[in-house]
């Protein structure tokens, strides 16, 4: 009876031919929800309720035929004869939340024997009304205020995700309960009602917030649902009126919370009196191709009516199912004065640990607004004070002493008392023994001695590669002084500018193997013997407003870095090479990880520090056991080993390092499949110069190559690495926090620069020691559900095309998995202030491969926003003095690439994404048609233009009526593209063409390359040039109207029937 009175759960959902109106709604008397029953009366009662559970959560998931009908159906499950359970289950697409209150209602009053009065109007009533309401002025005012609250880009939202890369639009979905302490809730609606707002409006304020907190974003669009019951005759009706809106109350300038819920509400206020412009076309109307939100809030405050049949106990059961719409959705029910709800959390995004955290930190996030709402947003803590506290014990590397009660040359002097004879240094056939090494710098020593250098003065070194350039290290060290490297291969107004800027007391240089000594500054009063915190070196680094700082390091910084990794073993048999410039951090773990342990230091001439091939030899014939390397500089090292093959050299390799830069395990790959992961030992260190070089170890398996993760592991024995929020609180895991590091490690300063030294250099809270600094790196990352901090990037180098903000590294990745590429790096190129796309260079094995090869390659792996628009190939990527990736040379070769000659084949410049083929126009004539925009390009993703399930069933029909296949949807949702919709289609057809019929099929990808064909279709032979295609002009045949062999198709296509096509040859 109530499928009769509401003809919409009668009602099939039919495509239309005409494509404004898309799918039509054809009710049908005849058609009623099917009613099925599983007896499980006989089961044993345990296993009975788990094929209860199995059988509903089954019933929930399976899908909706809608062409064929109907859009519900119900089950009764037999548990017992007086225990049963009903199961009904309608499409979204005919009921809402608001629907549940008419069913049960009617239900109810039914099975009382009451009668029920005629609806008024049927849900195809209101859907004729609104498409009849939705034009002219009315449509106009709709969309210039939505247009208005939507202003600018759509932000992309990025979420802490534990599974980075994928972005289905649903997936599986899971569930975490959620109620509040009942004297919160009141708190909140206290607040509500003060400030002249709703509860709603609080609990979506501070969902925002915990979002923006977790994100260190300011601009998000959170999705909710109004009932759009706007006229009174709607209300008894069951149907799918609900609209969901995007609101974008922006966070900017850490507003207090009281603040932030006057924006919210006003704007909810805005969204109501503006509902009534569906989604559809809201997407249509101000979207930019970016998706407007991927979470979603709810408050519902509709009592379902009360559960009471004549001579019936009932009870609600709400069945989990398996479907997640969003990647996150917090659901709120307000009944009876209290507040429940449950967090659903994409199951392909999150685990399950990550999505308690987050409900977690709202619960500490609403308690704490309940408390004091006049807080500005980052002033309102997401953990309580114990969590907190955990956080801080846990980021602790340890309990191990790392005192550092000495010198650099005090402690080479007693290795060297103790293997005077031992190698101590080599560079290109010349060693010193330790006794060697020793006894020469302090000849240096005491010269500078002698012109008045000792503790906190500062020489300069100027030495190219060489043993001399390990002697003047140490023989500066050796006199008290600290050393402020020049190298020789900067340019000349480099070295300059460092001169002035570190006030150099002195500079050494060589001539003809003799040192020199030019004197500068008075050098300050000796103060005797250097102590361990005394100055050691000066480094300098980078600055963003480009002028370089320096970093200052003393001898207890730098000897304890060493007490802190003995876990290493590092010892006399070891072989070091000193690889990096000496004005680079890693050259201090690199010469000190050698000399304080015994071992040998081979310093890397130059010219073969940038030759992959000639380090790869140099590494065999020294026999290097420890090799440091920059992530860059060993991804060369690796295609080396590819270019030698099999007769690579045998590497005496125990322990590679790795640091100076992020890591990307993916690319490691090729070695794992080489050499394993046990011998040699791969190991990720993070580490910053202002805190001694390394901060994390972490040691690196097979697994980790097949994870975007740059995992950094845990902090070195006397270090502590906390991720802070702006207001230097530790966050929850899964949420952005900025690295900041205490401990042992954490430098003097910066030299001169106090007001960047007070900025970078805060106080530690969370020490207890007094007069304890926490550096501040700009780096962010996250914590893990595991407790393993992952590395996101600088804070100033993210990536944002599009209103997404991209990691380069994870699609650097996802192209090393292409056999062609070797070598990758992706960064963004601005042509214009509108114009900013993704760059990918590319160092490739052997042919290039095509641009629409590389995007295919993408796509399979990538959100489509995270595909470069543009492919340059370079015979190797760039590298930086000190080994890093040189970001500006990529830059340059993606400008000269851009004015390079189009004919060059070895350009890999990707060409406009139009369609190509007459099959694709036609696809992409319709696409265009049904979405209501101008055009359609080959890549363009069918749900970001503005798509839907209900109109896929529209496109589902037009080829099944064209083509007289089965459309292939599975090929479309793989990747729902005008380009791949047409590979289906092809392969469809082939799959039904009889040998010899192949020129209609070549007729539908007329314009490509022959092996394009081949490769695309698959099976199909390349044919000799086709015949002219009957003239767009012709009379299109009759519908009905088909030769033997043939249906009806387009002409403009260019398909024509073969001239003497056989009677029995099914129809294509």
């Amino acid at each position: 009876e109530v499928a009769r009175r509401h003809e919409v759960l009668r009602t099939r959902f039919v495509t239309s031919f005409d494509s404004r109106t898309g799918a039509l709604q054809v009710p049908d008397p005849g058609l009623y929800p099917p009613f099925a029953v599983a007896d499980l009366a006989a089961l044993p009662a345990a296993l009975g309720e788990r094929e209860a559970d199995r059988l509903a959560r089954e019933e929930a998931a399976r899908p909706f035929d809608l062409e064929t009908g109907p859009p519900a159906r119900a089950l009764l499950v037999r548990r017992g004869a007086d225990d049963h359970l009903l199961l009904f289950s309608p499409h979204h697409l005919v009921t809402d939340g608001w629907s549940g209150g008419v069913l049960l209602r009617e239900v109810a009053a039914l099975y009382g024997g009451a009668s029920l009065p005629a609806l008024p109007v049927q849900y195809a009533d209101y859907a004729v009304w609104q498409r009849r309401w939705l034009t002219g002025a009315p449509l106009d005012t709709l969309v210039a205020w939505w247009r208005k609250h939507l202003a600018g880009p759509p932000p992309h939202l990025e979420l802490p995700v534990d599974h980075a890369g994928a972005n289905p639009p649903g997936g599986l979905g899971a569930r975490l309960p959620f109620r509040p302490e009942p004297a919160q809730v009141e708190a909140l609606r206290a607040l509500a009602r003060g400030r002249g707002s709703t509860l709603f409006a609080v609990l979506l304020a501070a969902w925002k917030t915990l979002l923006g907190r977790l994100t260190r974003q300011d601009d998000l669009v959170v999705g909710t649902p109004v009932a759009n019951r706007t006229r009174r005759e709607l209300e008894g009706l069951i149907g799918y009126f609900v609209n969901d809106v995007p609101l974008r109350p922006r966070l900017g300038g850490d507003p207090p919370f009281l603040e932030l819920l006057d924006r919210v509400h006003a704007t909810a206020l805005g969204a109501w009196a503006h509902q009534d412009l569906p989604l559809q076309k809201i997407l249509r109307e101000v979207g930019d191709g970016a998706p407007l939100f991927r979470t979603w809030f709810q408050l519902q405050n509709m009592r379902l009516p009360g559960l009471e049949l004549p001579g019936v106990q009932l009870s609600l059961v709400e069945v989990e199912a398996p479907a997640a719409t969003f990647d996150l959705e917090l659901i709120t029910l307000e009944q009876d004065g209290g507040l429940t709800g449950h967090l659903v959390y994409h199951r392909e995004l999150f685990e399950r640990a990550t999505a308690q955290s987050l409900l977690q930190s709202f619960r500490v996030l609403l308690a704490e607004i309940a408390a004091d709402p006049a807080r500005r947003l980052s002033a309102l803590p997401l953990l309580t004070l114990a969590e907190q506290m955990a956080l801080v014990e846990e980021s602790r590397g340890g309990a191990a002493a790392c005192p550092g009660e000495t010198t650099l040359h005090r402690a080479f002097e007693a290795v060297a008392a103790a293997h005077p004879k031992a190698p101590a240094v080599t560079c290109e056939g010349e060693s010193l023994t330790y006794a060697e090494l020793n006894r020469r710098a302090d000849v240096l020593a005491r010269r500078l001695r002698a012109q008045g250098l000792g503790p906190e003065a500062r020489v300069g070194l100027c030495l190219e590669r060489s043993l001399e350039l390990v002697i003047g290290i140490l023989g500066v060290l050796k006199s008290g002084a600290a050393y402020v490297p020049l190298d020789p291969a900067y340019p000349r107004e480099r070295l300059d500018l460092l001169q002035e800027d570190a006030r150099l007391h002195a500079v050494v240089a060589r001539e003809e193997s003799v040192f020199t000594i030019t004197k500068r500054l008075p050098a300050p009063p000796s103060a005797g013997e250097a102590g361990p915190d005394h100055l050691a070196y000066v480094i300098y680094t980078s600055g963003s407003t480009g002028r370089p700082k320096g970093v200052m390091v003393t001898h207890r910084q730098a000897v304890r870095l060493f007490e802190a990794t003995r876990g290493f073993g590092f010892g006399p048999a070891d072989v070091w090479t000193l690889f990096h410039s000496y004005a680079f951090d890693f050259s201090v773990w690199e010469i000190w990880g050698a000399l304080l342990h015994g071992g040998r230091l081979v310093v890397v001439p130059h010219g073969v520090s940038r030759s992959p091939a000639d380090f790869l030899d140099l590494l065999a014939v020294e026999k290097v056991t420890v090799l440091n390397q920059t992530p860059s500089a060993f991804y060369q090292l690796l295609r080396a080993q590819e270019e030698w093959g099999d007769e690579v050299p045998a590497l005496a390799l125990r322990c590679v390092i790795f640091g100076g830069e992020a890591l990307e395990p993916a690319k490691l790959r090729p070695w794992f499949e080489r050499y394993g992961d046990a011998r040699p030992v791969l190991v990720n260190m993070y580490g910053i110069t202002e805190t001694t070089v390394h901060v994390t170890e972490r040691p690196l398996t097979r697994g980790d190559a097949a994870s975007p993760d740059s995992v950094l592991g845990r902090p070195l024995a006397d270090l502590r690495l906390v991720l802070l929020d702006a207001a230097l609180a530790p966050v929850p895991a899964g949420a952005v926090g900025e690295m900041c590091v205490g401990g042992g490690g954490v430098a003097r300063g910066y030299l001169f620069r106090p007001e960047l030294t007070a900025e970078r250099f805060i106080p530690d809270p969370f020490a207890a020691e007094p007069g304890a600094r926490l550096y501040r790196s700009g780096d962010l990352a996250r914590r893990r559900a595991d407790g393993e901090v992952v590395y996101l990037g600088r804070a100033d180098r993210q990536l944002k095309v599009r209103g997404f903000r991209i990691e380069p590294g994870e699609v650097e990745a996802a192209l090393l998995r292409h056999p062609q590429i070797a070598e990758a790096a992706v960064f963004t190129q601005k042509r214009s202030a509108e114009d900013v796309r993704l760059v990918a260079c590319l160092v490739c094995r052997g042919a290039a491969p095509s641009p629409a090869e590389l995007r295919e390659h993408l796509l399979a792996l990538l959100p489509e926003a995270w595909v470069p628009g543009h492919f340059v190939p370079v015979p190797a990527l760039p590298l930086t003095a000190h080994g890093k990736l040189d970001r500006e040379a990529l830059a340059a070769l993606a400008d000269r690439s851009d004015r390079s000659d189009p004919s060059d084949p070895s350009d890999l410049k990707a060409a406009p994404s139009t369609p190509l083929t007459p099959l694709e126009e036609h696809l992409a004539t319709l696409w265009a048609d049904l979405l209501g925009i101008d055009r359609v390009e080959r890549d363009d993703n069918f749900f970001t233009l503005g798509g839907h399930s209900l109109l896929v069933t529209w496109i589902a029909s037009r080829v099944r009526e064209a083509f007289r296949i089965p459309p292939p949807m599975g090929t479309f949702f793989e990747r729902p593209t005008v380009g791949n919709l047409a590979l289906g289609v092809l392969r469809e057809l082939v799959a039904k063409l009889p040998p010899g019929r192949c020129e209609e099929l070549l007729a539908l990808v007329e314009g490509l390359p022959e092996a394009e064909v081949a490769r695309r279709v698959g099976g199909l032979t390349p044919r000799p040039p086709l015949p002219v295609a009957p003239s767009s002009q012709e009379a299109p045949r009759p519908p009905g109207d088909e030769s033997p062999g043939y249906a009806t198709a387009p002409h403009e296509w260019g398909f024509k029937p073969p001239s003497g096509g056989a009677a029995d040859s099914p129809g294509i």
